[in-house]
């Protein structure tokens, strides 16, 4: 079963992905920010991580990945509401796949971007 770690630190889109991936055959591991985060990563490196752009304390998954190096290899989806300049993009280049999506209640975008990065 692969695992999927979802940074977020609005709590209804928490409790959003809860509920719509509660019937995919993934391990969902929901999280608020990002030191909860590196925490997991600490322990078990997930097949993909899902992120808003910028999650409490730190300014976003993408200064994780500079922390945590050895999960670069993660792809990663940014769902996100924000805009991005060029120096996010190039940070966002450590990572082996990176992809932004728009912010959406409706997840069939992101189950679908999902399936794609894990295959």
């Amino acid at each position: 079963m692969k695992t999927i770690l979802i940074i977020e630190k609005e709590t209804d889109f928490r409790a959003l992905y809860m509920e719509g991936f509660k019937e995919d055959a993934y391990r969902i591991i929901l999280v608020k920010c990002d030191e909860e985060a590196l925490k997991i990563v600490e322990e078990n490196v997930p097949d993909l991580i899902i992120s808003d752009y910028q999650t409490p304390p730190t300014t976003s998954y993408l200064t994780m990945l500079l922390k945590a190096n050895q999960i670069t290899s993660v792809p990663l989806i940014i769902h996100t509401s924000y805009t991005f300049d060029l120096m996010d993009f190039t940070l966002a280049l450590y990572a082996t796949k990176v992809e932004y999506l728009e912010k959406s209640s409706d997840l069939n975008r992101l189950k679908n971007k999902m399936r794609e990065m894990l295959d």
